[in-house]
């Protein structure tokens, strides 16, 4: 269950399928919009590859993006609110993007400090977890993120 600044409640399992799918077009339509390179990863990763659907347990959606693309984010439209329409909200939602101020520190020795950023439906609560991916220090051809996973 996942809370934060915008509810206090949690949603019903169905509902919350409905909401993190609108989540998730809401989100990719805004990337494009913005110019922004962006992809899905980790359990949301799997959750496509094994059966193209978001894992029954996911509560969030887990998107990664580059270390040029979350500088972008934070410099243009951190804080920012988008309206967006989908199927299920026909008449539009706010979306609020929201960059951590410490996203310039990739180190993953503080583990409580994971997160780059976060889409975040203001209705519901519900949000995508968004981590950059960056060069690792004194490892060529290596990248990272903070959660300490390592890409080739």
């Amino acid at each position: 269950m996942n809370l934060c600044k915008f509810t206090d409640k949690a949603l019903p399992y169905e509902e919350q399928r409905t909401n993190l799918t609108a989540l998730m077009q809401s989100y990719l339509s805004t990337m494009l919009d913005l110019g922004a390179e962006t992809w899905i990863a980790h359990g949301t990763l799997l959750g496509w590859w094994w059966n193209l659907k978001i894992m029954p347990w996911d509560s969030d959606i887990d998107v990664q993006v580059s270390e040029h693309t979350i500088h972008f984010l934070a410099s243009y439209y951190n804080m920012t609110i988008h309206t967006c329409r989908t199927d299920s909200a026909p008449r539009g939602k706010n979306y609020m993007l929201e960059i951590n101020p410490k996203y310039v520190d990739g180190s993953p020795e503080d583990h409580l400090n994971t997160i780059d950023g976060r889409w975040i439906d203001m209705e519901t609560g519900v949000f995508i977890d968004i981590t950059a991916v960056r060069p690792k220090p004194r490892k060529k051809d290596i990248m990272h993120c903070k959660d300490r996973h390592e890409y080739r």
